[in-house]
């Protein structure tokens, strides 16, 4: 009797420990997992920012992943490469429209043909702008979506540490029963031998 108590015992204080341990590394995983993708947004973030304020200059995103994290520094990175040309663009743009003005002014008689340079040049201009807001919006739409997801790993990680604090109080439920069978099973014995 005192050997299926001590069986019984070290079952029960080995399932807790075990419950224990998985609650512990299931909090300690989340926890990292939700500080790496905090960090790698941040990062994504503070790009946009110095980008949003001019700063074209700023090294690649490193793309990490090919989650929408991953996704999102690569679009990023695209952002700033076509802002970059779009720049370019306009500023040879303007040379071209500096130099057909200089033309205009020097020889009145290609005027058309130089009008016609500038017009061609002002619809590049406002097909490169048509492409800078299309980017824009798809980054905003990742951006939401990124938001959503990290709310609902959030909600995640809470119901795991539910979950495991309802495996705990189940152990503990089962101990009691176990010590209550096996009072019955030694009271059911002495019965027998009287």
């Amino acid at each position: 009797v005192h050997e299926i108590d001590d069986i019984v015992h070290k079952f029960l204080l080995l399932t807790i420990i075990a419950i224990a341990i998985i609650i512990v590394v299931c909090v300690l995983a989340s926890n990292f997992i939700i500080g790496k993708v905090i960090g790698m947004l941040d990062e994504v973030v503070d790009a946009m920012q110095k980008i949003s304020s001019g700063n074209l200059k700023i090294p690649n995103l490193e793309v990490r992943s090919q989650d929408e994290i991953g996704i999102l520094a690569d679009g990023v990175n695209l952002m700033r490469q076509e802002l970059q040309n779009i720049i370019k663009s306009v500023a040879q743009s303007s040379e071209k429209v500096s130099a057909s003005s200089e033309e205009l002014t020097a020889v009145t008689n290609e005027g058309s043909d130089t009008i016609s340079v500038m017009a061609q040049n002002t619809a590049a201009m406002g097909e490169d702008a048509a492409v800078l807001t299309f980017m824009v919006g798809d980054l905003e739409e990742i951006i939401h979506d990124m938001r959503t997801k990290m709310h609902t790993l959030h909600e995640s990680s809470n119901t795991m540490d539910e979950v495991a604090k309802g495996s705990a109080s189940n152990a503990a439920v089962g101990k009691e029963k176990s010590d209550f069978a096996i009072d019955i099973h030694i009271i059911h014995i002495i019965h027998k031998n009287l």
